[in-house]
């Protein structure tokens, strides 16, 4: 029986991704303490960082490719940078309120400064 023909509107079947596929991040994370930062003025908390780029849950909701700016609190103000949604996840806890978790990308900002924020605020 011969195989059947593909028309133009047929997809072809999704492959499952390698295990050995590289990790998309070329920064370790590190999960820090609670921190409340602000993302385009609203509130957000930080769940990890480094200096590339950053995990956060918000009541405010959030789209991938979205350009926002980054506000985080330190001791001599505020780090300030801009930053594009990466992903964003709608999600419902069983206790509380709905929340977006969001990976964000810096697109600029003091490394330097956020290298520092990192070793300062990571979780123990």
């Amino acid at each position: 029986m011969p195989a059947p023909a593909h028309d133009a509107k047929s997809t072809p079947a999704k492959s499952k991704p390698s295990v050995d596929a590289p990790e998309r991040r070329n920064k370790h994370r590190v999960k820090t303490v609670p921190i409340v930062a602000h993302v385009d003025d609203q509130e957000a908390t930080l769940v990890n960082l480094s200096d590339t780029g950053a995990q956060v849950v918000s009541a405010a909701r959030f789209k991938p490719n979205q350009r926002v700016r980054v506000f985080l609190p330190n001791e001599s103000g505020l780090i300030r940078c801009h930053a594009v949604v990466a992903w964003a996840m709608f999600e419902i806890p069983r206790k509380g309120n709905a929340i977006y978790r969001l990976g964000i990308h810096f697109t600029d900002g003091d490394i330097h400064s956020l290298s520092a924020f990192c070793q300062r605020h990571k979780a123990k």
